[in-house]
């Protein structure tokens, strides 16, 4: 029966890998009050974006001033 042959680099350790360093609890929460603060600022930030598109697509709704210049409304319906 034939041997099975085991992978070269399986027993090998690469010196490009280095244990790495775990952070302090103190860096972690620091951290953690950064990732926060952007997150609130990234929430703000779509919170505005949606209500400038909202405001908007109420005016284009409504015929409002964000009509293009020079173009017609469309014409009102009669009921009968």
């Amino acid at each position: 029966m034939a041997k099975k042959r085991k992978k070269a680099t399986e027993n090998k350790t690469s010196s490009t890998h280095t244990k790495k360093a775990r952070l302090r609890a103190a860096d972690v929460e620091r951290f953690k009050e950064i990732l926060l603060e952007k997150r609130k600022e990234i929430i703000g930030n779509v919170n505005e974006i949606e209500d400038e598109t909202l405001k908007k697509s109420r005016l284009d709704a409504t015929g409002g001033p964000s009509r293009a210049p020079g173009v017609a409304a469309p014409p009102a319906t009669r009921q009968r």
